[in-house]
């Protein structure tokens, strides 16, 4: 993040077609990218909350943020309710503020509730301090997993400033979206690998676990399903929810049709077996896996399809499926291997 404030607008107009195009990035970037550092933390309290168990918080602060998201993006986009009309930078303003609101609501709850916890006695190894150099020991591969991804989008944001102002102003419309729509399956998977670890760490039996799993995948599917329609609406669409855009504009998001239906599926079933593994410890793989498809593979050929071949959005768009595509196998082989299922996840 340091990096893309300190350099990012020297960067973005070296690279950028046109002027419009290297403007609209700037204030979309940075707007954005406060959406990550607001959800970092807010991923960690939630998931401090759901591991005890108490999955009703993190499901509020998620209610109360989604309306925020998208009145205050509309509002913003389209200058409603005395406010300024910002165009796409709107629409990343409106989900960094949803961001905050849920790392306001879930950071209250904390402070309120469990600032206690760091001084309470009957820590697994002792004490605060040695519990805590295990516990770095097993997310910091999740941890450089989610700055490698937030660093690829960010990277790959830059190509997208070279392509068309209609083809960018596709991109910067539909991929909060996206993100907005794949919170569902990704909240429905870290709950999944949070009832894992729970399992695993009571010795329950394969069967056992592999129903659980079964189940689980079913209701991601469901969730899938509805983040595909989600999906579909804001494509189709796009020229009620958005006034004022470009007929290409309107035409370059239905072309994303057939990717967005199929794209919450993959995304979806690939979470469920990254959380899994990252319950039985299995992080490194997990986070090579992350980082080998998005720097080995999407953003070499956003690049080579921006920069080199010039193609269409709707195949740059492509490249995003593409890349669940190359993560499905490695995923789904480890999970059916069934190492998982034996993890020791209480082992010192």
């Amino acid at each position: 993040m340091a990096v893309i404030w300190a350099f990012g607008d020297t960067i973005l107009s070296a690279v950028a077609a046109t002027s419009e195009i290297a403007a609209n990035a700037k204030a979309y970037l940075a707007a954005f990218s406060l959406v990550f550092v607001a959800e970092a933390v807010s991923q960690i309290i939630g998931s401090y909350f759901n591991g005890c168990g108490r999955t009703r918080i993190p499901l509020i602060s998620y209610v109360l943020s989604l309306p925020v998201n998208v009145i205050v993006s509309y509002a913003l986009i389209h200058g409603g309710f005395g406010l300024p009309a910002l165009g796409i930078a709107g629409a990343a303003i409106g989900t960094s503020v949803a961001a905050c609101l849920r790392l306001g609501i879930l950071g209250a709850w904390f402070l309120k509730s469990e600032l206690p916890l760091v001084q309470a006695e009957g820590w697994q190894r002792g004490s605060f301090r040695s519990a805590q150099r295990a516990h770095l020991a097993f997310t910091l591969p999740i941890a450089a997993t989610f700055v490698s991804m937030g660093m690829a989008n960010q990277v790959s944001m830059l190509i997208y400033a070279q392509m068309s102002v209609v083809a960018f102003a596709a991109m910067t419309i539909i991929l909060p979206w996206i993100q907005v729509g794949g919170t569902m399956g990704m909240s429905w998977a870290q709950a999944t690998g949070i009832l894992v670890a729970q399992l695993l760490g009571g010795k329950a039996s394969a069967d056992k676990l592999e129903l659980f799993l079964s189940s689980a995948w079913r209701g991601v599917f469901l969730a899938a399903i509805l983040v595909s329609f989600l999906l579909a609406c804001i494509s189709i669409f796009a020229s009620h929810i958005y006034q004022h855009l470009q007929p290409e504009t309107i035409a370059a998001l239905a072309g994303f049709l057939p990717i967005l239906l199929v794209l919450p599926i993959l995304k979806c079933t690939n979470a469920i077996c990254g959380n899994t593994l990252r319950a039985a410890g299995d992080t490194v793989y997990v986070m090579n896996v992350f980082i080998g498809s998005s720097w080995l593979f999407r953003v070499p050929l956003v690049a080579i399809a921006v920069l080199w071949l010039d193609l269409g959005v709707m195949w740059v768009m492509a490249v995003l499926l593409l890349e669940e595509f190359v993560k499905f196998p490695w995923f789904h082989l480890r999970i059916f291997a069934g190492n998982w299922k034996s993890a020791d996840v209480l082992a010192e």
